[in-house]
């Protein structure tokens, strides 16, 4: 996944050995279905903009966590 740290240089358009990362604006696109985890594109991003999968799930989870409206007394809870 390419976070908001991406600054479209392109490294890891020129490294990806699956052509799986598309120039797509800021932040650049990773395709999915063509990307096998191999992690080349993490190497050699200059900003640290990509993480792996994992780790972009997890982010969101504890971000949900995190949020008013994640508990059952919260105003926003559905009743």
């Amino acid at each position: 996944m390419v976070t908001d740290r991406c600054q479209g240089c392109g490294a890891c358009l020129l490294t990806c050995p699956e052509h799986a990362i598309r120039p797509h604006g800021r932040p650049l696109l990773v395709l999915d279905e063509l990307c096998t985890g191999c992690g080349e594109c993490i190497e050699v991003c200059p900003v640290d903009a990509i993480e792996e999968k994992l780790d972009a799930i997890d982010e969101k989870l504890d971000a949900i966590e995190e949020s008013p409206c994640a508990t059952e007394e919260s105003p926003c809870a559905i009743k």
